[in-house]
């Protein structure tokens, strides 16, 4: 008698309900009251038409079911612990450097730049900046 195992034991959903995991049922029922619950409180405390009470609850469903369903195996974090990153990363400072080792008079890419006449005319260039700030 042979019983097949998956080599992949990391790969398989812990079932809760219906092939979903605990996190996505919890996500579905919260879905369902949020969306239904608010359209309902919309549509006969607030005397607001049906389809703009569904279209005003919507976007709450949509974050609690981004949440919820977000696959962690793939990122391999939730949906939250990235929004926790990206923040974090979004307001550090941002360091800068300038690099010293290549300037515009020792750019290879530039042929002009390597000939002596443009050296001379960046030197008198310079000197003339120099005597300007002087005075």
């Amino acid at each position: 008698m042979q019983i097949e195992i998956n080599e992949n034991i990391e790969e398989q959903k812990d079932d809760f309900f219906r092939g979903f995991t605990l996190k996505q049922t919890i996500a579905m029922v919260a879905l369902l009251l949020v969306v239904g619950g608010g359209s309902v409180i919309l549509y006969f405390v607030y005397h607001v038409p049906i389809e703009m009470a569904i279209y005003v609850t919507l976007p709450f469903g949509a974050v609690i079911s981004i949440v919820g369903f977000w696959p962690a195996n793939k990122a391999g974090f939730t949906f939250v612990e990235m929004m926790k990153a990206k923040k974090r990363v979004r307001y550090q400072p941002t360091l800068y450097y300038r690099g010293t080792e290549f300037s515009d008079e020792f750019d290879i890419r530039n042929s002009e730049a390597m000939s002596t006449d443009t050296h001379t005319k960046r030197n008198k260039r310079i000197r003339k900046r120099g005597s300007k700030r002087e005075k």
